[in-house]
Formats: structure tokens, sequence, C-alpha cells
């Protein structure tokens, strides 16, 4: 009964409910492999946590220390993939996240296949065994399986853009996200998460125009600073802090205030 009970309990704060209940969530993003970290984040009031395993230093063992210590806390763990991989996917949802962001989606056949790999039949292909998310969500997991966990592709380059539509109307595709940085290379601007240049502001409108017309959440990589215009442009998944501009920015702080 109380793994009944905790799989109710989380089914009910899925991400999606979570973002339509308060209209916008907040997140952490890990870099480093410190588990204590993404707990702490977990445990002061983020709404998510994500473990990035394209860019991140993390090893498959660290990234399942660092779900669990998520679970610990309300947010709830999100993995960046390392590739728009099926098999890489579904060990991170065994492992217990509640969703994989797939890098460089830009093509509806992409979108597909984060899809498959997501859910389980017959809306996906995933693979039943999911021994960790079994553990931290409960017994039923696998019932409750598809409405626990989402597929998200990032957006990040001008064809992407160009093929929204197509990528938005794809079937279980609930969520997607912003690759701010490569986005701007693909528009021949440094990498940086927010430039004014006319041509990009256009493309971050067209994104969340074309979400809201799919009913579709945009989500975006951002920071602090930029997270009150990041919601008034309507992006509702926003990640405002990472660990690496933390510790290197506290490092940095205290030197710079010590005169010896």
């Amino acid at each position: 009964r109380r793994q009944r009970q905790m799989c109710i309990r989380d089914s009910e704060m899925s991400l999606l409910k979570r973002i339509e209940d308060k209209g916008a969530v907040v997140g952490a993003w890990m870099f480093f492999r410190e588990p204590v970290l993404a707990g702490t984040a977990s445990k002061v009031g983020y709404d998510f946590v994500c473990i990035d395993m394209q860019h991140g230093v993390q090893s498959f063992d660290d990234m399942n220390a660092m779900i669990s210590a998520v679970h610990l806390g309300d947010a709830l763990p999100i993995v960046r993939s390392a590739s728009c991989d099926e098999g890489l996917a579904g060990r991170y949802l065994d492992a217990g996240a509640a969703a994989v962001i797939f890098p460089m989606v830009n093509t509806r056949a992409q979108a597909e296949s984060c899809v498959r790999a997501c859910y389980y039949p017959p809306k996906g292909e995933r693979s039943m065994g999911a021994i960790g998310a079994t553990l931290l969500f409960g017994d039923d997991y696998f019932d409750i399986g598809n409405d626990v966990t989402f597929a998200i592709p990032m957006i990040e380059t001008r064809d992407a853009v160009d093929n929204i539509d197509e990528i938005l109307s794809v079937e279980g595709v609930d969520i997607i996200f912003v690759g701010p940085g490569d986005l701007a290379v693909s528009y021949g601007l440094p990498p940086a998460n927010d430039n004014p240049d006319p041509e990009y502001q256009a493309a971050l409108a067209r994104i969340v125009e074309r979400c809201n017309a799919h009913g579709v959440i945009a989500g975006v990589y951002s920071s602090a600073e930029l997270a009150q215009i990041r919601r008034e442009q309507g992006f509702r998944l926003i990640s405002i802090s990472t660990d690496w501009d933390s510790a290197i920015g506290g490092i940095s702080a205290d030197l710079d205030a010590v005169t010896v």
C-alpha cells in the first residue's frame, strides 16, 4: 500500500502537471559529478534538476547516485542525453529520470525516435526493465511510466526552427527545450544565453508561438538574470542555475574579497 500511494503521488506530480499547476517551473543544471549538489538543489526548492550527460563530467554511476539524491527532495530529476540514442535514453529512465532531454533534434524523424525511446507500447517502444525507477517510484511503475516520464527534444539550430511545426506535431512531444548557445551559433552569432540580434529574437518568438499553437510547453536553458524575460516571452520550463557557475562564481568572489 505504501508504495502504491507513493506512485500515485509521483504520477500526480509529473513534470507536465507541475508546469500546468504552477504556470512555470525553474531548475538547476548539473555538470559536476556531485550527488550532494543535486540533492541540495532538490531540497532547497528547485522544481527540476537536470543532470547533463552530454557536456557534464558524470559517469553513469555518478548519474545514478545523483538521480537518487534528487529523489530525496521535491525536485524531479531530468537527464540530458549524450545524443539522440534510444538505448541511452532507456537507461536514463530505468535509473529513475522523470524526463530525457535530447540534443540537436532537427527533424520530425528524430523527434519520433525520442518518443519511441521514452514511452512503453503502444505509445513508444521502450523496453521493460526499469529496475532503478521501480525502486524510486514504486512497484507499479510500469503502469504509470508513460504518465511520469517525458521525451523532450532540444531545439538548437536554424534547421530545427525551420522544421518546428513538424517536430511539434509528433504525438508524444509535450515539451521542447531550447539550447540558446547552439541556436545562436547556427545563426552566425557567438554562443551565449541571449543575443539582441533581430533574427535570433525572432527565432525564439517563433518557437514559443508555434509551441502555443500545438499545445506544447516551451522550455529554455537560461540564467537567474534572464529568467523573468524568458517567462514573459512564454517559456515555462526554465533552468536558472548551474553547479559550474555557482561554484566558479563563489570561489572567484571569495578571492576577490580578500586582500592579503
